[in-house]
């Protein structure tokens, strides 16, 4: 009976270094197989940068430099672009806070508002007010307090989008029933004839009532 426990002991003993040694040889397998991955992944990786290279070849230096110098060029046209945008919308609201002192003088003295601006052209001169005025999108200059510049819509409405109002300011008068002007709105064109807008991107308008 000893004997054969013994002999079945040395059965199973014998089982599980069989297994154990086979489990050795398949993970040596495993390793080696992984080695040989990694071998092709990286040959892979090489070939994939080489085709990179080819497609999209290292710039020389003077094209580093061309690129740098073109890069430099337009953020300059940009900043340029930018600063006569903001140059032309400080011009155009000081062309319309000349327009408002002028209306509220008309109102001060008179007790009401122009009611077209051929009527703020004739005070305009009884004050002596006439000053000249530079539109910073077309480069002319004219008189503020004239037709070429002030585009009266109290009467007849205008379309945007004209390149012909370019710079010029809008008036318009709000009439009570007798026709006497109780307010007004002024407002101004941008370099496309579309009306201006302030840094918020809201219309750039002065009122009365505000």
């Amino acid at each position: 009976m000893m004997l054969m426990l013994l002999g079945v002991c040395l059965l199973v003993m014998l089982g599980s270094i069989f297994v154990v040694l086979n489990a050795l040889q398949q993970m040596d397998a495993l390793r080696k197989q992984n080695t040989v991955f990694q071998t092709e992944l990286k040959q892979l990786q090489q070939a994939h940068q080489q085709l990179l290279q080819q497609l999209y070849p290292a710039a020389t230096p003077a094209e580093s430099e061309a690129k740098s110098a073109l890069e430099a060029e337009q953020a300059a046209k940009a900043e340029a672009k930018a600063e006569a945008r903001d140059e032309a919308l400080a011009s155009l609201k000081e062309d319309l806070f000349q327009v408002q002192r002028l209306l509220e003088k008309h109102h001060l003295k008179l007790g009401y508002y122009p009611d077209s601006v051929s009527v703020l052209m004739q005070f305009a001169e009884q004050q002596q007010n006439t000053p000249s005025r530079h539109n910073p999108y077309t480069g002319l200059y004219a008189p503020l307090f004239s037709e070429k510049t002030l585009l009266d819509i109290t009467h007849d409405p205008v379309d945007e989008g004209l390149s012909e109002y370019a710079g010029r300011l809008l008036y318009q008068a709000h009439l009570e029933p007798e026709g006497r002007g109780s307010g007004y709105t002024l407002a101004a064109f941008d370099e496309a004839g579309l009306l201006l807008k302030d840094a918020s991107g809201e219309v750039l308008t002065l009122n009365h009532p505000a």
